[in-house]
């Protein structure tokens, strides 16, 4: 499972000078694990040692990057009302990457830019990332009838660079923004009933239409997890979204395709019993999964609740695959109901892309433009908005550039 872009607990400085150019070190804002009065797990570090860039050979990393868990930030809120087999979100087990695939992290500046720099050891993800961005930030919305201004709601890559010790590393625009996860749990659920709508009618607009290059570059899971959409303030207090995380992104040359990586609670039935998966149908189903952790503080599948310990517990694999085949055969979900009245609109079209059966459910690409303004217009801004974006500040990337 890839991690987020944006890093908030990362304390380890990054000092490199790449050509032409000055990566100095930043530090980050604070621990947002603190916020649930749980401690920070452990990641260990990418470099035994300092390691350089083998573009330049000055390129020096001065200390050691750290670890990007991603989705491991614990949910930040508790829920006293949410449905029972959740429990309290903010006593969930924090979900890790898999082993094999760690991603590392740290802030920097290049060119005088604030940047994250982002490195991994595996070549074909960050090729993929590099490829994908680049195909959407080179491509032309104008000729689909969309303003070329709708490409800042994905992130930008700066570089590419190889590491010394084998790593890859890409050079990424540092955000001013919070991880969606993050934002929305640490709202009240009447503030989530205001503002989700608005959101996640942005992100289906910018991420659907076929001006988009993920028309050729598909992600796995990642991009539609709640910790990889990131929210960004506007100058009149609304939010803005920006999409992060590609290097998952794959070739859709054709809709049925192996999928690539799959965080738990997120993946959809078909992932379970097929080799082959319907990518665009997949693309649906994590959408209205993200819809829903985003409302309930967890995704829809993959956690239960301990009464006698009052704490959360994680399916075992053999539990997830057996209750996402049988809501597959069955085709009815067996998640927990939520309801929120103002969102209606919203949680109804999550509906639709959360059909079991992946031949009967909705596509994200085919979704209309009178649903989606029917959606953001029953979105508000609070008039605690001011309040709310003084609560997320401390949670910012405010060095962003």
């Amino acid at each position: 499972m890839a991690a987020a872009f944006l890093v908030l607990w990362s304390n380890d400085a990054l000092a490199a000078t790449l050509p032409d150019s000055t990566v100095t070190a930043t530090t980050t804002a604070a621990d947002p694990t603190a916020l649930s009065q749980q401690p920070t797990p452990t990641r260990p570090s990418a470099f035994s040692q300092p390691a350089r860039l083998l573009g330049a050979p000055h390129t020096v990393l001065l200390q050691q990057l750290v670890e990007d868990t991603g989705s491991a930030v614990p949910l930040l809120r508790p829920v006293p009302t949410h449905p029972p087999n959740f429990g309290r979100p903010a006593q969930f087990p924090v979900m890790t990457l898999a082993p094999s695939r760690p991603v590392y992290t740290t802030f920097a500046t290049y060119k005088g830019q604030r940047c994250l720099l982002k490195c991994m050891k595996d070549g074909e993800r960050s090729k993929a990332e590099k490829d994908a961005l680049d195909a959407i930030h080179a491509n032309s919305p104008e000729k689909y009838g969309f303003h070329a201004s709708v490409k800042s709601a994905f992130v930008r890559i700066l570089s590419k660079e190889r590491a010394a010790n084998g790593m890859h590393c890409v050079i990424l625009e540092r955000l001013n923004g919070i991880s969606l996860r993050q934002f929305a749990g640490m709202l009240t659920f009447t503030q989530r009933d205001k503002i989700l709508p608005g959101i996640f009618a942005q992100f289906i607009k910018v991420y659907a239409p076929p001006w988009l290059g993920a028309r050729q570059y598909r992600t796995s899971d990642d991009t539609f997890r709640a910790a990889d959409i990131i929210i960004a303030r506007t100058v009149n207090n609304t939010p803005r979204v920006i999409i992060t995380n590609f290097d998952s992104a794959q070739m859709a040359e054709t809709a049925m395709r192996y999928s690539v990586g799959g965080t738990h609670g997120y993946r959809p039935p078909e992932d379970y019993s097929s080799k082959l998966v319907n990518q665009y149908a997949r693309d649906s189903w994590m959408t209205g999964a993200t819809i829903y952790a985003s409302f309930a503080g967890a995704p829809p599948y993959g956690l239960g609740y301990d009464p006698s310990t009052k704490k959360a517990v994680v399916w075992t694999d053999d539990q997830m695959k057996g209750e996402m085949l049988k809501i597959r055969d069955t085709g009815v979900n067996s998640c927990k109901d939520i309801v929120f009245p103002n969102s209606a609109r919203l949680l109804a079209l999550m509906k639709m892309l959360m059909v079991p059966k992946f031949e009967m459910r909705s596509s994200i690409t085919q979704i209309s433009s009178d649903v989606l303004g029917s959606i953001a217009q029953s979105a508000t801004v609070p008039s605690s908005m001011q309040g709310v974006w003084a609560k997320m500040k401390p949670h910012m990337n405010a060095l962003s550039s």
